[in-house]
């Protein structure tokens, strides 16, 4: 009996190898054909490809594009008077610089010459103005200003101090109300 067993097995292992060689023979004969399905396509593209340039490079010399001299002196004027607005625009915008280099120059040039005389003139408006400030009237504002500041400081302060002070009597006498009702409840509490 262990004897038909073996080769019962053995017949089976036969047939899981028969099978595994067969899945690699059928991928082998896959690849194959794929392989040469592809070189196929490859040669019959490049066929293609091969005719299509010669029916261009053939379209393009048997093609004449006529082009009127109307329309090359069209696109001639538009491009000189590209050109020209380029050129106008360019030139404008160092114009506009030189001027301005040349106005800073001047202008600089008339501050400095003109310095020494609004130098001066300045000084004496300084001194004008300060020998028409009184210094009495101007003590009397300090004071005035100072006297001010202080009357709303201590204002301040004495506000603060009696918030504080009313605050401490109604604490005290909220201490006081309750001492007072203590003593009633324990003088009710003992006549009952």
């Amino acid at each position: 009996m262990t004897g038909e067993v073996r080769e019962e097995n053995k017949k089976k292992k036969e047939i899981v190898i028969d099978k595994d060689k067969l899945l690699i023979v059928g991928c082998v004969v896959l690849s194959l054909a794929s392989a040469g399905i592809a070189l196929y396509s490859t040669r019959k593209l490049g066929s293609i490809g091969h005719k299509l340039n010669l029916s261009i490079k053939d379209l393009k010399n048997l093609t004449h594009i006529d082009i009127s001299n109307k329309l090359v002196d069209q696109y001639t004027e538009k491009a000189v008077s590209k050109a020209a607005d380029k050129a106008a625009e360019k030139a404008v915008d160092q114009i506009r610089e030189d001027f301005s280099v040349i106005m800073q120059d001047k202008v600089g040039n008339a501050i400095h010459d003109r310095y020494s005389d609004i130098k001066d003139d300045v000084a004496r408006e300084v001194k004008r103005q300060i020998s028409k400030i009184s210094i009495a009237s101007l003590k009397s504002q300090i004071v005035d200003d100072v006297k001010d500041e202080l009357k709303d400081e201590v204002k301040d302060r004495i506000d603060d101090e009696i918030d504080d002070i009313l605050s401490s009597y109604n604490d005290q006498l909220n201490s006081i109300g309750k001492i007072y009702s203590s003593i009633a409840e324990s003088m009710t509490g003992k006549k009952d």
